[in-house]
């Protein structure tokens, strides 16, 4: 008796942890963040790929949903996914019109953006589940920033430095004086360092998780000597 009971106990946490488990994988990094000017082609150079994957033994009906966290008032989205590309008043997945897939299969959905002609940034998140598994849903968050056009024969001029949003809820971003920056410390108001970031271009810098307040963001050239200091509040 007491090995039958063993038995269906081990059948019954098997059963809860598979049921647990997602039927998809997407295979994009979290978050993805796309950058662009505003004269790139918006089919090419203003658009997300998320590539998805059936990582289950049967074949699943996916499903997913664009939400608009936070974009200039200007700007506008659509998504393509396996079946065809909707217009901007269609931001969920029609309940008729799933993104079937055999066990194996991996596709690709885009979120592209425009811009109407306004810099700033979009943020963005995509929220996928399957008609087998709807209680199970992945959400990743996409970035896009938007920059002036390319300007091909003005001569090079200096950007000021500058670091943006302040206040922020979750990242900062840095434009202007790209070479020079390597590394950056993110230090609480008493000098106690928090944060160490490698500059990296235009891409996020996550401070989500500290505590609302004050902080300084040191940035610092590749021989170690401060170039600039900023005031960052966190909200």
């Amino acid at each position: 008796m007491k090995q039958i009971l063993l038995s269906i106990l081990f059948f019954l946490t098997f059963a809860l942890s598979a049921n647990a488990q997602l039927s998809f994988s997407v295979l994009t990094s979290n978050p993805d963040t796309v950058v662009f000017h505003l004269d790139d082609d918006d089919y090419s150079g203003k658009v997300a790929e998320l590539m998805l994957a059936n990582v289950s033994s049967g074949a699943v009906e996916l499903y997913w949903k664009a939400v608009k966290v936070s974009t200039p008032n200007a700007w506008e989205n659509f998504v393509c996914d396996w079946n065809t590309c909707y217009g901007a008043d269609t931001q969920e997945c029609p309940s008729d019109a799933p993104n079937k897939m055999n066990p194996g299969d991996t596709i690709g959905i885009q979120l592209h953006v425009t811009d109407g002609g306004e810099t700033g940034i979009g943020v963005y998140d995509m929220m996928f589940w399957t008609k087998q598994d709807p209680a199970n849903v992945d959400t990743l968050r996409i970035v896009f920033i938007a920059k002036e056009p390319v300007a091909t024969n003005a001569p090079d001029v200096p950007v000021a430095m500058r670091l943006f949003p302040n206040p922020t809820r979750d990242y900062f971003y840095l434009q202007g004086g790209e070479h020079t920056i390597h590394h950056i410390d993110v230090l609480s108001i008493l000098g106690s360092k928090l944060r160490a970031f490698d500059y990296s271009g235009d891409y996020p810098f996550y401070v989500g998780d500290l505590a609302n307040g004050i902080y300084m963001v040191y940035l610092y050239d590749a021989g170690g000597q401060v170039v600039k200091i900023f005031r960052l509040r966190k909200k």
